[in-house]
């Protein structure tokens, strides 16, 4: 495919292997900081249907050394180290499948409130904008999903608050999976 590097490092990104992961010990399960992504699955990140791209502009921007916010950068993760209270990531991923296609976004989290709210779907408001879905915290695990065409995008806000988180760090995951809400394929 005719993909730039940020693209296809999404891709491998997006579609790596999590579950079932140990640390060296071989007993205990990974933390992100083991794991990263997860496990390159080359079958899977040919196969991926949604990308995220960068310019090397923005990533020179970002650089903290210079006063930039790494978490500005259109990638396929989300860390601040520095999360009080709350703290938003924006991303905008683009559909490379051959075809139309759905997608369901859901967020994991534990410990602490996790908001997901879509804000364009090919540059253009959703039509009915909805209220931010929680997850976290035992709310209902909502989702968010669109449609895509081949080489359209969508962009959605993942917002973290942890008021009532306990203190370090805390870890979550987004999923995004094809296919129709409470149908969609398992990663």
């Amino acid at each position: 495919p005719d993909l730039t590097p940020t693209e296809i490092k999404s891709a491998l990104m997006l579609t790596a292997v999590t579950k079932g992961t140990l640390k060296e010990d071989g007993a205990t399960p990974t933390d992100p900081f083991d794991l990263g992504a997860g496990r390159i699955d080359l079958n899977r990140a040919k196969k991926a249907g949604l990308v995220m791209s960068e310019s090397m502009d923005n990533f020179l921007l970002a650089d903290p050394a210079s006063g930039g916010d790494p978490s500005s950068l259109n990638i396929a993760s989300m860390m601040n180290s520095n999360c009080v209270g709350s703290c938003s990531w924006t991303r905008t991923v683009t559909n490379k499948d051959k075809k139309s296609s759905e997608w369901v976004v859901s967020a994991n989290a534990d410990g602490f409130e996790v908001e997901l709210s879509l804000d364009s779907v090919d540059g253009k408001q959703p039509k009915k904008p909805k209220k931010p879905k929680k997850h976290g915290h035992d709310n209902e695990d909502d989702s968010i999903s669109f449609k895509l065409k081949r080489d359209e995008s969508a962009t959605f806000t993942v917002t973290v608050n942890n008021l009532q988180s306990d203190v370090g760090w805390q870890f979550g995951s987004i999923d995004i999976a094809k296919g129709k809400k409470g149908n969609q394929d398992k990663k």
